[in-house]
């Protein structure tokens, strides 16, 4: 029922009122998200990937085949944009390019540690300069696994899989 106090009558404004607040929810939890009386309990549906790429090309092709997985997919194009996504959206993993314009992939993991909700999200560093320096780098940060591009989708879409598996935001 949409009504919150089975006494409230049906009035438009309180109908109105109530939808609105659940579409909200909606919007802000995204596809998968399942809203059940009011705004109280939401039921995600499917895990969110958080994709941080400057290549139109990468992010389509991660985008599409993620998406006809299981999985929802969130993109941008710089480490500024996904700090603000990630300011407005729950994600359950990241997986970024490592070398951006302004910022690179291990600035954006530096900042991710910075903030104790963000910190324990698995984190993905993809790149065409995998060595043992963008290792070392890699794993003082706590980056849970390097990428070489081009990327394998199915060993994007296994390691997906295995951080989400039983992860609760």
């Amino acid at each position: 029922p949409l009504r919150e106090d089975p006494r409230e009558a049906y009035t438009l404004s309180s109908l109105y009122k109530q939808l609105n607040a659940r579409v909200l929810k909606s919007q802000n939890d995204g596809p998968g998200a399942i809203v059940i009386e009011g705004d109280a309990q939401v039921i995600q549906t499917h895990k969110t990937v958080l994709i941080v790429d400057e290549d139109d090309v990468n992010l389509r092709l991660i985008t599409r085949f993620l998406e006809r997985t299981e999985f929802r997919v969130v993109s941008c194009s710089s480490v500024e944009e996904a700090l603000e996504r990630l300011n407005r959206l729950a994600v359950d993993v990241i997986i970024s390019e490592l070398n951006l314009a302004k910022l690179d992939g291990f600035a954006l993991k530096q900042k991710l540690n910075a903030e104790a909700g963000y910190a324990s999200i698995p984190f993905i560093i993809a790149s065409h300069n995998k060595n043992e320096r963008t290792l070392t780098r890699a794993y003082e940060l706590n980056v849970d696994a390097v990428l070489q591009k081009p990327l394998y989708l199915e060993e994007v879409h296994g390691l997906i899989k295995r951080f989400t598996r039983g992860r609760q935001r």
